[in-house]
């Protein structure tokens, strides 16, 4: 009985071991592909980008008047959801 018990832990320790290695194996080949497939986007990405447009982005501080409705618009949400979900 002894030697079937010790068969069976070393069966369990090599598929252990294989199954480790498998996982491994598929990581770092999971790896290499994402690093070939990021520098391959990298490499033919930025010839097609598109040009920036020359007009100059609007600054952050401009009022623009839309707060106040962003707020109602907001508030009206929180409202409708909490008359739902008492």
């Amino acid at each position: 009985m002894n030697s079937h018990l010790q068969n069976l832990i070393t069966q369990s320790i090599e598929l252990m071991f294989i199954g480790m290695g498998a996982v491994f194996s598929i990581l770092v080949l999971l790896i290499t592909l994402i690093t070939l497939v990021s520098r391959l986007v990298q490499r033919y990405a930025a010839e097609d980008a598109p040009a920036l447009s020359a007009q100059p982005a609007r600054p952050a501080t401009a009022d623009t008047g839309d707060d106040a409705e962003t707020i109602a618009v907001i508030g009206a949400a929180i409202r409708a959801w909490r008359s739902r979900h008492p």
